[in-house]
């Protein structure tokens, strides 16, 4: 039997979001609290140390960061109450640990016109919060989200920018097509980073053909200074201390964890999947792995979104590839 093919198809979906920020802030003396409030502390209405809310936006945007957990997440800070919310930004990793999924890096950067309808969203969900972002690595959509809020700080290794949209275009080697589309991706991406203060010079570094570092981040005024942790973000907005809230890590934590569990399964079914068949028994065990994926996918959007992603599976494949084998199957059975 002549193996089917899987063909990769566009289907981007990317969540990340931006809410009304305060004024940029100033840095405190030390491990000190400054004699003075600082512009942030002082705009922001915080009376005393602030209750903080740690925000992840960790991975993979639109699979470790996607709508749901954006929900889940505005749900647990309006029963947290925090009075600052810190958004710890860190592509690429997982838990604090380097992130070993791999997906088609196209995909991601595709999904900027969600990006810019799930900042609207978030933006409505935290008005009245102050935000301040903590980047520790800011590559791809992460780097124009985090720059949709005017208080920034950089990890002392940390990056921004390095974003090639032209290499997530569509219209493969039409040059005209690819230059158009990169184009209105980077006035997307310039509309989002306005939000935060940011004008278009400021936008276009994150288009360079290396990621900044946090010193020239700082100098392109990107980012208020470095901190290392959101402890020294407090301490940089100006206050002595702080005490933690709610539950974002292990909010964050559960999602990426069950998506990944879940792929690992789905993909161990389709290396079984792709084997050689030698008889109509191999069809039926081949027909019933595709329903179960098919079934999966329908099940989970995140799955669905995985393997589109991964290796360019989505449902309605799926359902193309099971007719098929169902058709191959009766034809054998006459």
């Amino acid at each position: 039997m002549r193996q089917t093919n899987i063909h990769f198809l566009v289907r981007s979906f990317a969540i990340l979001f931006s809410v009304v920020a305060v004024p940029t802030s100033a840095l405190a003396d030390g491990d000190k609290a400054p004699p003075v409030r600082s512009p942030f502390a002082a705009s922001s209405g915080i009376k005393g140390n602030p209750k903080v809310y740690v925000l992840p936006m960790q991975g993979i945007p639109g699979l470790d960061f996607d709508p749901q957990l954006v929900e889940t997440l505005l749900k647990d800070i309006g029963e947290s109450k925090p009075d600052l919310v810190v958004i710890d930004v860190n592509a690429g990793s997982v838990g604090g640990k380097p992130d070993e999924v791999r997906m088609d890096p196209r995909r991601p950067l595709g999904a900027i016109t969600e990006l810019r309808e799930e900042i609207a969203v978030m933006q409505s969900g935290l008005q009245t919060v102050p935000v301040a972002v903590l980047v520790r690595n800011g590559s791809g959509l992460y780097g124009v989200a985090a720059l949709a809020w005017p208080t920034i700080f950089l990890a002392p290794a940390g990056s921004i920018g390095g974003i090639d949209f032209g290499a997530a275009a569509p219209g493969e080697n039409d040059a005209d097509i690819r230059a158009k589309m990169r184009s209105a991706w980077k006035a997307i991406a310039t509309g989002i980073t306005e939000l935060g203060g940011h004008d278009g010079a400021q936008t276009n570094l994150l288009f360079a053909d290396k990621v900044m570092d946090a010193s020239a981040a700082r100098t392109a005024k990107l980012s208020s200074g470095e901190c290392s942790d959101v402890a020294e973000v407090v301490k940089a907005l100006g206050y002595s201390d702080s005490s933690a809230v709610g539950n974002g890590a292990s909010i964050a934590a559960k999602a990426s964890t069950a998506w990944r569990t879940e792929l690992s399964a789905a993909q161990g079914m389709l290396r079984k999947f792709q084997e050689p068949m030698d008889s109509e028994a191999d069809i039926a065990v081949r027909l019933d792995l595709m329903k179960k994926v098919k079934s999966q996918m329908e099940s989970s959007p995140r799955l669905a979104r995985a393997l589109e992603w991964s290796v360019g599976l989505n449902v309605e494949q799926s359902a193309e590839l099971i007719a098929a084998l169902e058709k191959q199957s009766a034809a054998r059975a006459r």
